[in-house]
C-alpha cells in the first residue's frame, strides 16, 4: 500500500459513470479503513475504490486518523483528489455558513464533497454526488459510508449536508 499518495492515470470517465460505479457500494460495511467491497469501507475509501476501480488511479491514503486533526484530511484531498471545483466563501478564515446564502453551483455527478462533522474548523467526511429519481433532479444526494447507519448509504444533500459542505472536487480525468 502507498502510502497518502495516488498516482494518476490517463484514463478519462464520466462523473455519471463516477456516480453510479459509486452505487455499487451501497449497504457495504462501515469500517475504518475498510478497503473491500461488499466487506468493508470507510468514507474515504469510497472514491479511492470507485477511482481505482474505475482505473482513474492507483495507491491509497494509510496514514490517517478516524477523525483527522489540523485539516489533514482536507490537504489529503487537495493534493490527490483533483480539481477543487467548489470552496466555501471565506474558507477556512472567515466562511459563510447560511446554507440558504451559499449554494455549489459547480457540483456534477460523480463529484466528491468534503464535509465537517463536530468542529467546523476540521472538515473530515467525503462522499460522492449523485441524483436518485426519489429526491427529484433539482436535489442531489450523496453516496458515503457514514458510521451512524454502519454502512455506505445514499441520502439527500439536505439542508445538514449542505451546512456541512466545505469543498467539492473533480476526481482527476472525469469529464462532464
Amino acid at each position: 500500500m502507498v502510502s497518502n499518495n495516488l498516482t494518476h492515470s490517463d484514463k478519462t470517465v464520466s462523473g455519471y459513470e463516477v456516480f453510479k460505479c459509486a452505487q455499487t457500494y451501497l449497504e457495504t460495511p462501515y469500517v475504518d479503513y475498510g478497503r473491500t467491497k461488499g466487506y468493508a469501507l470507510d468514507c474515504i475509501g469510497l472514491p479511492i475504490l470507485v477511482g481505482q476501480e474505475l482505473g482513474l488511479f492507483t495507491g491509497d491514503f494509510d496514514k490517517y486518523s478516524p477523525t483527522p486533526k489540523k485539516r489533514h484530511a482536507e490537504w489529503m484531498a487537495d493534493i490527490h483528489m483533483g480539481e477543487i471545483v467548489w470552496e466555501r466563501p471565506g474558507w477556512p478564515d472567515d466562511p459563510v455558513w447560511d446554507a440558504d446564502q451559499v449554494q455549489p453551483v459547480a457540483t456534477q455527478p460523480g463529484d466528491v464533497g468534503l464535509f465537517w462533522f463536530s468542529m467546523r474548523s476540521e472538515p473530515q467526511h467525503f462522499g460522492i454526488f449523485g441524483v436518485h429519481p426519489h429526491y427529484g433532479p433539482e436535489q442531489p444526494t450523496m453516496i458515503h459510508a457514514h458510521s451512524r447507519y454502519n454502512k455506505c448509504v445514499e441520502q439527500s444533500v439536505d439542508l445538514f449536508w449542505k451546512r456541512r459542505l466545505v469543498k467539492t472536487y473533480r476526481l482527476p480525468n472525469v469529464k462532464g
